[in-house]
Parts: structure tokens; C-alpha cells; sequence
């Protein structure tokens, strides 16, 4: 119980310890028309996180805690993790897109990991997947949009 607790909890609260609010380079770009307003970004990734971190349990609880599954969930994690302050941070759209693109292939990754041992764990990791292709689209559409120097 403690350990499907903590690892549910545990991206979020790397979220929230990892936060960056969106900085000038950001804030100050030319964005595309369809990007969603700023409070629903807080929403959808509290519930993206809960929901891995609950998969993460749940694979945990059958394949144990150092395996394969849960190695490949850590990198795209990691990937996760490094594509804020690339995007936010420094601004660099363009690397930022090249993470994202590691990120879908390892979180997708994870998700057939993670269907092969809890296919719910699997499940859960559909509406991620389809939201990092939505922030794919909009960090390329970003990327577009910037002016060539």
C-alpha cells in the first residue's frame, strides 16, 4: 500500500519540486492560435502524472521494482524532466522538440512495457502519449512560427 502511495505520488511531487513557470523567451514568442489557454496545462499534467505514477505501481507490483519496465519508465521520466528547462528555461524551442521526440518514443516504450505485464498500466498510459503528441505539434508549430535569424 505505502509503495503504490509513493510511487503514484512520487512524479507529481518531481513535477511540482522541478516546476518552472514559463519564462520571457516563452511568454514573449509568437504562438499558434490553437494553443490551449495557460490554466489548462497545471490540469492535464497533475492528472497525466497520478495516472504514470499509478501505472508505475501497479507494474512495480509485478514485475518489481528494477525492471526492464521500470527502467524504460525512468529515461522517458528523465526526458520528461529535462524538456522544461530546454523549452522554458533557455528558450531553445528547437532542442526542446528534439527531446519531445525521444520523449514519445520512450514513453511509448514504456506504455508496451507496461501493457505486457498490467494492461491497465498500459491503458493509463494512452491519454499521455496522446498529450505529448499534442505538445509535439505545439512546440513545432512554435518552432515555425520563430523568425529564421
Amino acid at each position: 500500500m505505502i509503495k503504490t502511495i509513493v510511487l503514484t505520488a512520487a512524479p507529481l511531487l518531481m513535477s511540482f519540486a522541478l516546476a518552472r513557470q514559463p519564462g520571457d523567451a516563452y511568454d514573449s514568442i509568437q504562438k499558434p492560435a490553437w494553443t490551449p489557454p495557460p490554466y489548462v496545462f497545471p490540469i492535464v499534467w497533475t492528472c497525466l502524472y497520478l495516472a504514470m505514477g499509478y501505472a508505475s505501481a501497479r507494474v512495480a507490483g509485478v514485475a518489481g521494482l528494477f525492471s526492464l519496465p521500470l527502467l524504460v519508465y525512468a529515461v522517458q521520466l528523465a526526458l520528461n524532466v529535462s524538456w522544461t528547462p530546454v523549452f522554458f528555461g533557455r528558450g531553445d524551442f528547437s532542442t526542446a522538440l528534439t527531446i519531445l521526440r525521444g520523449l514519445i518514443i520512450a514513453a511509448t516504450a514504456t506504455m508496451v512495457l507496461f501493457w505486457n505485464r498490467d494492461t491497465v498500466a498500459g491503458l493509463l498510459f494512452i491519454p499521455y502519449i496522446l498529450w505529448l503528441l499534442v505538445a509535439h505539434q505545439l512546440n513545432a508549430d512554435i518552432v515555425d512560427l520563430i523568425p529564421p535569424m
